[in-house]
This record gives structure tokens, C-alpha cells and sequence, in this order.
């Protein structure tokens, strides 16, 4: 597979001088539905960055989608990107339908391809015995957002392909 997998070390080094341990397990179902569902419905793969850990204030791109699971784990799925690309990813999803503005179609495709790639990664973390939902998706238009979380860390991954670089952040711990 194109993406990154997490290992228990990079998890421990990201740890380091944080509040609760980030669990390699938790994060890579959501790194797999990510490369996997959007090659599915856009035909081109992509590739993982280096992942990085971020403070879970964050500032909005252009398009920010944000999904939330609750259950065993809880946390949140955050897929954010500039309008062109937006565009060209809902373009290709829409089988190569132009789209000129980032109109309610655009929305409903970007907001169902987050739901997709968390819905794959829900059911990924239900066989390895974490039994959780999602919710439905909220999107954050403007660049310059400041989108604050209850989880205080997050992993980042740049995720790039023909259409372009977006990034993947994932804020997930088990339920206490």
C-alpha cells in the first residue's frame, strides 16, 4: 500500500513530553481508508508525506472537513486543502464533471469523501475490537480558521497525487 504506516516508535518519539500516548493502531486505519477510498473514487493514488505532530489548534485552509468519532475511541478526522485542489478532487469524484466554483456539489462531494475514508477507518478499528460511530461532517471555508480540539495532539500527513498535496490530520485516543 502508498500509505504511511505508523510505527510504535515514531508514536513513542511523537509522545515524548505529551499528555497521553498516541497509539500507532488508532492511526493507521485512517491513513489506509485514505489511500485506498480516494483512489477508489477519484482513480489516482497517493502518496504519504512524512507525518508530523501538531498542536490540536489548528489553522483552516482553504476547504477544512472535520469528522468526529465517538465509542471505544474518540477523536477527530481533519482533511484539509486549497479550493483549486477541492475543486479538482470533486471534479474527478463527479467522473470529470467541470466545476469552475466551490458550490453546495463541491461541498457535498468533499464532505463524503471524508465520511468515506473515516467509515473505512471505523471499520478497520472494529476488527481490531474498538467499536465506534462518526459523525457527520462539518466543513470550514476560509483560509485562516483557527479550529481548536479536546485531544491536544495530532498527527499531520501530507497526502499527494496527480490532483495535489493535501493533509490528513488524525486527533484519536481510547475512551477513558
Amino acid at each position: 500500500m502508498g500509505y504511511v504506516t505508523l510505527t510504535a516508535k515514531t508514536c513513542a518519539r511523537f509522545h515524548a513530553g505529551r499528555s497521553g500516548p498516541i497509539k500507532v493502531e488508532l492511526i493507521n486505519p485512517f491513513l489506509s481508508a485514505a489511500e485506498t477510498v480516494f483512489r477508489q473514487v477519484t482513480g489516482h493514488a497517493l502518496t504519504a508525506g512524512v507525518p508530523a505532530l501538531r498542536d490540536a489548534n489548528l489553522t483552516s485552509n482553504d476547504v477544512t472537513v472535520l469528522l468526529g468519532v465517538a465509542g471505544a475511541v474518540h477523536g477527530h478526522l481533519i482533511m484539509s486543502m486549497d479550493t483549486p485542489l477541492a475543486l479538482r478532487v470533486a471534479s474527478s469524484m463527479m467522473m470529470g464533471a467541470p466545476m469552475q466554483q466551490f458550490d453546495e456539489l463541491g461541498k457535498s462531494a468533499i464532505c463524503e469523501l471524508g465520511n468515506m475514508i473515516t467509515g473505512n477507518a471505523m471499520t478497520a478499528l472494529a476488527n481490531l475490537g474498538f467499536r465506534c460511530d462518526t459523525t457527520p461532517p462539518s466543513i470550514v471555508l476560509g483560509r485562516g480558521a483557527t479550529i481548536s480540539m479536546q485531544i491536544k495532539t495530532m498527527i499531520a500527513v501530507p497526502m499527494s497525487g496527480p490532483l495535489g498535496t493535501f493533509e490528513i490530520m488524525v486527533a484519536i485516543k481510547e475512551a477513558q
